[in-house]
């Protein structure tokens, strides 16, 4: 039955069962029958059930878990009189359940153990019992992950959340983790039909019905965070950026107090203890509530004595927070409920011990000026501080390096992972006292762009038609235009090239191409690995030629094609507090006999395009070329584009203030691209 295992001989081989939901089912019975129907039910509260015969297997099984999983046993009476008193200390083991004939012979011996939570002697009861106390158990019970600003991981949860938002799945991506999930429930058809449903139905505007609903969204994402499980977490991150849409829509925009009930063990208070006056980070989605009352109740219903009461009372002003939003989010839900954005940040301001013996946290919500008050510098963004804390502080032989890394090759798309190879290449020479201060200059694009992307590029004709002289290319500058192949070639001043590998070399390149036109073509930085690797993908729609035709559009001006709708323009901010815009346009070798037309510019409005001039070297009427694909079935153009040259444009304003770049606000949609580049 799916996730149902039963063990007889053998100890269970570890799977990924703990990256998809926290808690877990234990049954140890040497008779087990007709249990299916149970079982399922079972299975609709939590999915994972695991069967055992033997007591000593069961018991070295349940002692392998981590204490940050929670375990329900479900125990024959015959077997509990062995196991119990083994295992009732085990802070993995939340509850237990004794199934028997007769509950009368057994009331006596099982009083003696607090995790009890119930003697039945039918399957319904059992069910019941447990659906009753596991919504008490997974509010109070689900451990919390918490990081003291000193640690490693601090720092590294911060960075990685701060990623995961920027990122962008493709379909792939999400069929993928459909998959994983399909194949987790499997054998459970409730959950499988939510899946399915959520595969169909699911819209951003949504993600809190899900996130609050009782099924497997909630569960999975909730034990991918607290296990800090990377490859799922990467697949979870549409997800989560959509939390954080919501939560910043949906922002308190008053002061806020609420309460959050919490279950912990004595080292657990001693090590919030440790934090007491710092700071501290819930590296998970952080539910709390209004209504006190509700929450104490939590704590008093029927729960074991060998562990610690605790009431968080927070306190959250929207005022002083900018990175990590929190919502109201009753509306969404059943009750009132406050949601703090994962990684959200707190000051534990006090702890003391009241006469009902509940441990009073008081925690104070922190905003960026807290942050930089602990790093020591006001002027820097927190990405920043985080990053080059990181770098500067962390021994080089620190995991966390290997852990980002890893991450970075997962997607094409991440910021500062050059620094990242860079802090690593210095693990292996131990004879290099500091690190080559241009190694993050020379490698940022090709690391961005992917890790991959080194396989494409050669060096050796990179090219600088740059103001900027602090890296080490070949200059190149000229005024008039440079013939090739009958087009008339300018000088892309301001740009950087990196040369793409295309040839032995330059007798090689100009016997093949040297007869060519040169044209660019403005793209996404994510799109850049699969063009190096596949060509420009054709489009079949569009001006100047019908539907079905496939067609690639380049253009002879840089300019034009460094436009916002072609090249989106990023940023990064450098140690000392200093920002740098950043565009990518490739550059191409044209076949002249694939040029199906060239025709006018696409971007400006008719009533700017008789006084508007986008690029002073050619006409606006001349700015597409249009480039044919040879056959209806094609899908990218690659013998008759050839793209060998990077371009990268590095200013420290935002490129729409360029003087070259002064046409945009005519061009349509001026107004989205004047707010969303600022």
């Amino acid at each position: 039955m799916g996730n149902t295992t039963s063990i007889d001989n053998d100890l269970h081989e570890e799977s990924n069962d703990k990256y998809f939901e926290i808690f877990s089912f234990i049954w140890l019975d040497e008779n087990i029958s007709n249990t299916r129907n149970a079982e399922e039910k079972l299975r609709c509260i939590i999915n994972h059930l695991k069967k055992f015969k033997n007591v000593k297997q069961c018991q070295q099984y349940i002692e392998q878990r981590s204490q940050n999983e929670r375990v329900i046993l479900i125990v024959s009476d015959q077997f509990g009189l062995e196991i119990i008193p083994l295992i009732h200390h085990l802070r993995q083991l939340i509850s237990i359940y004794v199934y028997c004939t007769d509950t009368r012979s057994n009331n006596e011996w099982t009083c003696k153990f607090t995790k009890i939570k119930g003697i039945v002697v039918g399957y319904d009861e059992l069910v019941s019992k447990i659906q009753a106390n596991y919504i008490i158990e997974k509010k109070i019970e689900e451990p919390l992950s918490i990081s003291n600003v000193k640690n490693n991981e601090f720092l590294f949860f911060q960075v990685l959340i701060d990623y995961l938002l920027r990122m962008k799945l493709k379909q792939s991506d999400n069929d993928e983790l459909i998959n994983r999930l399909k194949h987790e429930y499997k054998g459970n058809p409730t959950e499988l039909n939510h899946i399915s449903e959520f595969q169909m139905k699911y819209s951003a505007d949504k993600v809190f019905w899900w996130y609050t609903h009782q099924s497997f969204f909630s569960k999975t994402l909730n034990a991918v965070l607290h296990t800090q499980y990377i490859p799922m977490m990467f697949l979870f991150c549409t997800y989560i950026s959509d939390i954080y849409d919501q939560l910043e829509r949906y922002q308190s925009k008053r002061i806020l107090k609420s309460y959050r009930s919490q279950l912990i063990s004595k080292n657990e208070l001693e090590n919030l203890r440790q934090c007491l006056g710092q700071l501290i980070s819930i590296n998970s989605f952080f539910f709390t509530g209004n209504n006190i009352k509700y929450q104490v109740a939590l704590l008093f219903s029927d729960v074991a004595n060998n562990l610690e009461k605790i009431l968080f009372e927070i306190i959250a002003d929207p005022n002083i927070v900018t990175r990590k939003p929190f919502a109201d989010i009753g509306r969404h839900t059943d009750e009132s409920q406050v949601l703090f954005m994962i990684g959200s940040i707190f000051r534990l301001e006090s702890m003391k011990c009241n006469h009902d013996r509940i441990w009073i946290i008081q925690m104070t919500l922190c905003g960026d000026d807290d942050l930089k008050e602990q790093f020591g510098n006001e002027k820097i963004d927190l990405t920043e501080i985080y990053f080059q804390h990181f770098l500067e502080e962390f021994s080089l032989n620190d995991p966390l390096y290997k852990d980002l890394a890893e991450l970075g090759l997962q997607k094409d798309d991440y910021e500062k992972i050059g620094q990242w190879q860079e802090k690593q290449l210095t693990i292996s020479n131990s004879n290099t006292n500091e690190t080559n201060s241009s190694i993050a200059n020379e490698t940022i694009f090709p690391i961005k762009i992917g890790i991959q992307a080194n396989h494409y590029l050669n060096p050796q004709w990179n090219g600088n038609y740059t103001y900027f002289n602090n890296i080490n290319d070949k200059q190149y500058y000229w005024t008039t235009p440079i013939d090739r192949g009958s087009k008339p070639y300018y000088c892309p001043i301001g740009w950087k090239r990196l040369s793409i590998n295309v040839a032995n070399d330059a007798k090689e390149y100009d016997k093949r191409w040297g007869d060519w036109p040169i044209a660019y073509h403005g793209t996404l930085i994510e799109n850049v690995l699969n063009i190096l690797a596949s060509g420009l993908r054709v489009s079949r729609n569009g001006c100047f030629y019908d539907d079905g035709i496939p067609r690639v559009c380049l253009s002879p001006s840089i300019e034009y094609c460094a436009h916002s709708r072609f090249a989106q323009p990023w940023n990064e901010i450098d140690k000392n507090g200093r920002t740098t815009w950043y565009q990518l346009v490739f550059q191409c070798r044209v076949n002249p006999n694939s040029i199906g037309c060239i025709a006018s510019e696409t971007v400006l409005p008719v009533e700017a395009q008789s006084i508007v001039r986008i690029d002073p070297n050619f006409k606006n009427s001349e700015l597409e070329w249009i480039i044919l694909g040879k056959n209806n079935d094609v899908e990218f153009l690659k013998d008759d584009i050839i793209c060998y040259g990077i371009m990268i444009r590095a200013s420290n304003v935002n490129p729409k203030y360029l003087s070259s770049s002064a046409w945009w606000k005519y061009s349509y949609g001026a107004d989205v691209y004047n707010k969303e580049f600022d």
